[in-house]
């Protein structure tokens, strides 16, 4: 016992003091570095002018509970791997802004950490890029905002609420965006996650959540935009899980090429519950590997394309747990043609009483090698005098419908 007190006092005597200071007195000089730990203690903005501001590997820069808005700006913005920013509590605003470079978190090697949960906002913005590689945990925070020219983003985000609460927003605004990361925004009410690239490619590599759960159960909704080419490699998961459900809503566009090799999902399983929307849409060649929209009214998928290739499973059914057991819709278009090659299927067949059914409409080419299946019924409109080549199985017997051709296709 006498060990252990002296051991104790030693630390509390050993232990580096806080300093407490306001935003603006973190550090002085070009670089202006922070070292050690320091706390801010009052709500304001830290302007560090035509400085880089940089917080050291091993740093803390911690925010009192209930502090409100804390904005620091500098030219440029380093957070080196191993330094962390922590609120203490709810309640308060982070802005970290640079006027005229970059803000890197991280490196490609090291993380960062950012412990912001329960904050109102926590707002990256870069007149200049962004490198972000960090545990961002924004549990229980409004919102998260990260804006820059290229983007890049590695580590996790999770915006999580407990119990019934309403998971956080996340928006990320790039040129150009490469997204490496997993995001979480699970609640009562899935979060709502915002991608966009205005003038680069933009590449997603893994996984985003938004599930509801208990009362609320409504799945999130994410948005994702990309102005020349879009690249989903990891799943898209968002779902209602509960009794009297929603599914959430998926809407993803390329003004470009479009390939989405990671499967997307929008279900729920309880009896009053019905699937999500699942739209998709590239204006370039568009590849779509799965797609599933579920509940106990399934769900409804839109994939339209320049072209359009589909293969695993795009399913739009009923879970047979529902009070009406119907079928959701599937509706593909392309101005240039549609592809269901050998191994993919389209099916909206497993509910008692189908309703809405598969409907394909293509300028050009339509070839299925593969299975479409509906419990209702199977329509595709198909150029005059080029009706589709089926070598699969297509049930029912599709309804042929000739129509005009769109623009001749590149």
């Amino acid at each position: 016992m006498k060990r252990l007190a002296l051991f104790v006092l030693a630390s509390l005597l050993c232990a580096a003091p806080v300093a407490a200071v306001g935003p603006g007195a973190l550090c002085t000089g070009d670089p202006c570095v922070v070292t050690g730990t320091v706390a801010i203690d009052a709500a304001g903005t830290g302007d560090y002018g035509t400085a880089t501001l940089r917080l050291a590997r091993g740093s803390r820069l911690l925010l009192n509970a209930g502090i409100g808005p804390v904005t620091l700006s500098a030219r440029e913005l380093i957070i080196e791997p191993g330094a962390r920013i922590r609120a203490l509590g709810p309640g308060a605003t982070l802005q970290l802004h640079t006027t005229d470079g970059d803000i890197t978190i991280g490196s490609p090697t090291g993380r960062a950490r950012l412990d912001l949960r329960g904050a109102t906002l926590v707002d990256l913005l870069a007149d200049g890029d962004v490198f972000l590689n960090a545990v961002l945990d924004a549990k229980g925070a409004a919102e998260v905002l990260i804006d820059g020219f290229a983007v890049t983003v590695r580590g996790r985000i999770k915006l999580d609420a407990s119990g019934d609460g309403i998971a956080g927003d996340l928006s990320i605004f790039g040129d150009s965006l490469d997204l490496d990361a997993p995001i979480h925004a699970r609640g009562g009410l899935g979060g709502r996650v915002e991608l966009f690239s205005g003038f680069g490619p933009m590449v997603v590599a893994r996984s985003i959540v938004a599930n509801g759960r208990g009362r609320g159960c409504e799945g999130g909704e994410i948005a994702i935009a990309a102005d020349t080419s879009l690249e989903l490699r990891g799943r898209i998961d968002i779902a209602g899980r509960g009794r009297e459900c929603f599914g959430g809503i998926a809407d993803v566009f390329s003004a470009g090429p479009l390939t989405a090799t990671g499967r997307i999902s929008a279900r729920t399983s309880g009896a009053e519950s019905s699937g999500g929307t699942i739209d998709m849409a590239g204006w370039g060649p568009t590849l779509i590997r799965g797609a599933t929209a579920s509940g106990g009214i399934g769900g409804d998928i839109f994939l339209d394309g320049e072209t359009l290739e589909l293969q695993g499973r795009i399913t739009s059914q009923s879970s047979g747990a529902g009070l009406f057991n119907e079928d959701g819709s599937i509706e593909l278009s392309a101005d240039c043609g549609v592809t269901i090659p050998a191994g993919a299927r389209v099916d909206a067949r497993r509910a008692a009483d189908g309703f809405f059914g598969i409907s394909i409409d293509s300028g050009g080419p339509v070839q299925i090698a593969g299975r479409v299946t509906s419990s209702a019924d199977v329509e595709i409109q198909h150029p005059v005098g080029l009706p589709p080549v089926i070598t699969g199985v297509v049930q029912p017997t599709p309804i042929l419908v000739e129509r005009t051709p769109h623009t001749p296709c590149p």
